[in-house]
């Protein structure tokens, strides 16, 4: 997951690779919000989670988890796909 956002999102997104769990931590840059990735995901069928429900205090509205567990390799580059297109049409229309 974490090769395959470097590669489709570059300098967009940050993030630490996980050593361990379910789930992949980050950021978007830019000034793209989670909330406006996630209509674009939907659109393309993908899922994530925003980050905003897990802070405590004042939310970022950049952050969003992305669960590693569940899909195959392949379904994970696929979805990063899908996540990438979303994030370029939405940074093209601010």
């Amino acid at each position: 997951m974490a090769d395959a956002l470097r590669e489709k999102m570059g300098e967009g997104i940050e993030f630490h690779a996980p050593q361990g769990g379910m789930f992949l931590w980050a950021r978007l840059k830019d000034g793209v919000t989670s909330a406006d990735l996630i209509k674009a995901c939907i659109e393309r069928k993908v899922m994530f989670v925003p980050g905003t429900g897990f802070h405590v205090g004042q939310a970022d509205a950049s952050t969003l988890r992305l669960s590693f567990t569940a899909p195959s390799a392949d379904g994970i580059r696929e979805g990063i796909d899908r996540m990438a297109r979303a994030w370029q049409a939405v940074r093209a229309s601010a």
